[in-house]
Parts: structure tokens; C-alpha cells; sequence
């Protein structure tokens, strides 16, 4: 996305970042190699098993903790809020998916998969992908997009410093 506020580019990086990995889980658990669990030992595995952790405790820790008790409450008050009550739903659902397999991913890492735990992972692995990439679709377009019509450019700037406390 082109001209977006500093808060906008960095909410759209981690979206965008958040898309990759998302992505690359939904490829390998949907794609050819679907039957074949990911294997810790290798490296590509492990980094991917360790990039979806990283991922999952980044979004349902910092990026929703700012969203919810910095950047709604702005919305709320410009009157968007169906829009942010719905999206804290949302986030609450993509907290308890993300938990769920976010623990099947530490015990892959340490004891890699069995046939079950790679079909309860690869289940747990649709719900999130297919949650986060609706929610960041409907954030992208109903949030991120507008924040210029929210926030002057002064706000933008403060808002911008507390997100990077958030995420420090």
C-alpha cells in the first residue's frame, strides 16, 4: 500500500509480515507435501515451526495489545465502533486458535510429530490461517487504510512512538 501514515506502514509491515508466514504454513499443510509432517531436525522446518511462534506471540501479544488499548479507543470515539468491537472479537478468537497452535508447535520442536499430533497441527493450522487472513484483510481495508480520516499527522507521530513501546 502507497500513502500511508507512518502508523499505517507499520501496522501494514506487520501484517504483511504476519501474511508470509501464514502463508508458507497454509502452502505446506494444503500443498503437495501435506502428508509429510514438518520435521524439526531440518533446518527449514525448525525455522518455519519457530517463525509461526514468533509470529503468533507477536500478534496476539503486541500488535493486539496497541490495537485494542491504543488505536480503538480512537476509533471508538470517531464513531467505529461496530467496526472495533468486531475486530476484538476476532482478536479473541485468533488468540485462542494462535495458543492452541502455538503449543502444538513447541511440542513438533521438541519432540517433532506423530500422525496425530500432525493432524490436530494441520487442523489447528487451517482455522488460524483462514481467521488472521480475513481479520488482516478487514483490518487493511477498515482500519489501516484510513487512518488519515482518525488521526492528524502529529497523532500519527505519537502514535507511531507508542506502538514501537508496545513492540519493544
Amino acid at each position: 500500500m502507497t500513502g500511508l501514515s507512518a502508523l499505517g506502514q507499520t501496522l501494514h509491515d506487520e501484517h504483511r509480515q504476519t501474511l508470509e508466514v501464514m502463508n508458507a504454513l497454509e502452502n505446506k499443510i494444503l500443498g503437495n507435501t501435506a502428508s509429510r509432517p514438518l520435521d524439526p531436525s531440518d533446518n527449514d522446518d525448525r525455522r518455519q515451526l519457530q517463525d509461526l511462534i514468533a509470529v503468533v506471540d507477536r500478534d496476539t501479544g503486541s500488535h493486539f495489545r496497541f490495537e485494542e488499548e491504543v488505536l480503538f479507543p480512537i476509533f471508538d470515539e470517531a464513531g467505529a465502533g461496530d467496526m472495533t468491537q468486531m475486530l476484538i472479537q476476532e482478536h479473541e478468537a485468533i488468540r485462542t486458535l494462535g495458543s492452541q497452535l502455538r503449543l502444538l508447535a513447541e511440542g513438533a520442536l521438541e519432540n517433532g510429530f506423530d500422525e496425530s499430533t500432525w493432524s490436530d497441527f494441520r487442523n489447528a493450522a487451517m482455522d488460524l490461517t483462514a481467521s488472521v487472513m480475513f481479520h488482516i484483510q478487514k483490518e487493511e481495508m477498515g482500519l489501516v487504510g484510513r487512518l488519515s480520516f482518525f488521526i492528524d499527522p502529529e497523532t500519527d507521530a505519537e502514535l507511531s512512538r507508542r506502538h514501537a513501546e508496545y513492540a519493544a
